[in-house]
């Protein structure tokens, strides 16, 4: 048992540097980035600011990212970052809340919302050829201030064009209706939009088999571990030596060595009962993945707690 337990704890060890050194990189970027902006040179400082917020996402690294997008009148950016990082609840946002609200007041100048409603679900929505989402928006979006030019796109629909004025620090709103297109050339009356079947995107169901897959080894070796671990326990357990020392009974001597084992067995049926759900889900899923007719496309697969204190039962139906 002294491998196995030294075994993991190197494995933790090991563990721990990565995240450690990918900081302390991210940190050196940030500083380096403000010294860069000291210098004038903000389009390298913006660079620098957003490998830092790639290596470890902070508000710090966001707020620099704002901060350096403000300098070269990426106004929208800036007020899209400035704002979710002054919403972070952080030491760095707290010390430096002057500096952000006083950016956010020269940017709220420059920039307006514009609040998209109607349409279709799953609309794309632009502005100024730019995408920024789809619809329905859960909130409003900045804009530069002034004349924008929206659309709005759907499949099976005649996109919907117009030019919008926006005030800064101001909400805009805009109600579009989509109309749906022509099902043919020859016309005839036929107007009716096109909608898209509720299924799931095309590939969907083998990278599901695959996580259900990953979701059995990782049971499989939990169970053998626990196994391993409960054999250990009761070796000491049967130890005479040991266990009947003293002249007291091995319950005496011994009691921690069989709760020990008995947890660790528990602990293996779980895992290889979970490996077994898993390998099963995954073989469906792989079933039903693999075949493009009506038949495998209406297979439903459901998993439960199956019977006794430990286990699971999945069941197929069509």
């Amino acid at each position: 048992m002294r491998w196995l337990t030294m075994l993991l704890f190197l494995g933790v060890a090991s563990s721990v540097g990565g995240p450690v050194a990918i900081a302390q990189d991210a940190d050196a970027l940030i500083r380096q980035g403000v010294q860069l902006r000291t210098d004038g040179r903000d389009e390298e400082a913006l660079e620098h600011f957003r490998r830092a917020h790639a290596l470890t996402p902070t508000p710090r690294s966001l707020a620099q990212i704002g901060f350096a997008e403000q300098a070269l009148g990426e106004w929208v950016a800036a007020m899209t970052h400035l704002t979710e990082a002054a919403e972070a609840d952080d030491p760095w946002i707290a010390r430096n809340r002057a500096a952000l609200d006083q950016a956010l007041e020269v940017i709220r100048q420059r920039v307006g919302r514009l609040e998209v409603r109607g349409g279709v679900p799953g609309a794309l929505v632009f502005v100024d050829g730019v995408e920024m989402g789809r619809l329905p928006q859960p909130h409003p979006v900045f804009v530069a201030a002034g004349t924008v030019e929206l659309r709005v796109e759907a499949e099976g629909y005649a996109p919907v064009s117009r030019s919008i004025e926006v005030t800064a620090g101001s909400l805009a709103r805009e109600t579009v209706r989509l109309v749906g297109e022509p099902s043919g050339a020859g016309g005839g009356g036929g107007s009716d939009p096109i909608v898209e079947p509720d299924t799931p995107e095309e590939g969907g169901t083998p990278i599901l088999a695959w996580v259900a897959l990953g979701g059995a080894a990782v049971g499989l070796a939990g169970g053998g571990i626990a196994l391993a671990i409960r054999e250990g326990h009761a070796a000491d357990w049967n130890d005479d030596a040991v266990c009947l020392a003293g002249g007291l009974s091995r319950e005496q001597n011994c009691a921690d060595s069989r709760k020990s084992a008995e947890s660790a067995e528990t602990w293996a049926i779980v895992g290889f009962a979970a490996a077994g759900v898993f390998a099963a889900a995954s073989a469906v899923l792989f079933l039903m993945g693999s075949g493009g007719d009506e038949e495998a496309a209406s297979a439903r697969l459901s998993c439960g707690a199956g019977p006794g204190e430990v286990g699971g039962a999945c069941a197929v139906s069509f």
